[in-house]
């Protein structure tokens, strides 16, 4: 079976959603890069077994209080400088079936946006299956990730090989799954998903503070610590049964979910030399979830 890559080399995104959960700020998702090859998939006729992510440059569009502060976050008083990041905008919910207001009142429920402008590279593997890059450029000619609008990109292509590919992308950092430093904490500590992922997060964070004031000769006594380990929305779970309701798009079935947060890591292209592809997995219970290899 030939290798074939469809690479969409540093797509320029304006205006997309940065609030994958209600507590998690971050780039566009795998999830949500999962959604776009997908759409792009049906519109141009290709089926597509796996997708890689490269991020290039993310600017957020948060308001960041004037007053920063350290905050502390341990017992040996270890502190980050840290700023005060505040949602974009309130913005007012919608009604579905006129179930989703605040109880007992008619006024609208008010939730937080924040939004970024991002730099990002696609790679899709895409085996055999036939591609016309012609429909592929006019797909995204209007097409966005995350709501936000395409508003650049470099050339579509087919290339043959890893390394090809990587020579169209250039640097930057693949977003890699790392739910085995999830696991594996939730497994030592019996700690459930979102509490393993916070608290690998810290320990690393700390560590990583340690690690770096320690003299050089003495740095080779402890483990090096993990670079740019973070959270990012990696699929969703599903509240209820599929149904109809009112004002659903082309009249598909409607489920509320909940995201489903994992653990990530930014590792640069350069020093990866592979292309870490991400999977979709869909499951009875009404779970689909993104995993990488």
């Amino acid at each position: 079976m030939s290798i074939r890559f469809l690479v969409i080399p540093h797509i320029q995104i304006s205006h997309a959603n940065a609030m994958q959960a209600w507590w998690l700020m971050a780039p566009p998702s795998p999830m949500t890069v999962q959604g776009f090859v997908r759409a792009m998939g049906l519109k141009c006729g290709f089926h597509h077994k796996s997708v890689a992510l490269a991020l290039h440059d993310v600017q957020w569009l948060t308001q960041e209080k004037g007053n920063r502060h350290f905050v502390v976050v341990d017992d040996a008083n270890v502190r980050f400088w840290n700023h005060k990041v505040l949602p974009q905008q309130p913005q007012g919910a919608t009604y579905i079936d006129g179930q989703d207001h605040i109880q007992s009142s008619f006024a609208k429920g008010l939730q937080p946006t924040a939004r970024c402008h991002a730099e990002m590279s696609v790679v899709v593997d895409i085996g055999e299956s036939p591609l016309n890059l012609r429909l592929v450029n006019d797909f995204l000619w209007s097409a966005r990730i995350g709501g936000g609008a395409i508003t650049e990109h470099g050339e579509p292509c087919v290339c043959a090989s890893t390394e090809e590919a990587l020579k169209k992308i250039g640097g930057g950092f693949w977003i890699m799954d790392r739910a085995d430093l999830a696991l594996q904490k939730m497994q030592e500590d019996r700690l459930s998903g979102v509490e393993a992922v916070i608290s690998v997060l810290g320990e690393n964070a700390r560590h990583r503070y340690h690690y770096s004031r320690l003299p050089e000769q003495k740095r080779g006594e402890l483990p090096k610590p993990k670079s740019w380990l973070s959270a990012n929305l990696v699929g969703f779970a599903a509240l209820e049964d599929p149904k109809q309701r009112i004002g659903v798009r082309e009249d598909v079935l409607h489920a509320y979910a909940e995201p489903l947060v994992g653990l990530i890591q930014y590792r640069s292209i350069r020093a990866e030399k592979r292309i870490p592809f991400w999977q979709y997995h869909t499951a009875p219970n009404g779970v689909y979830l993104m995993k990488g290899n």
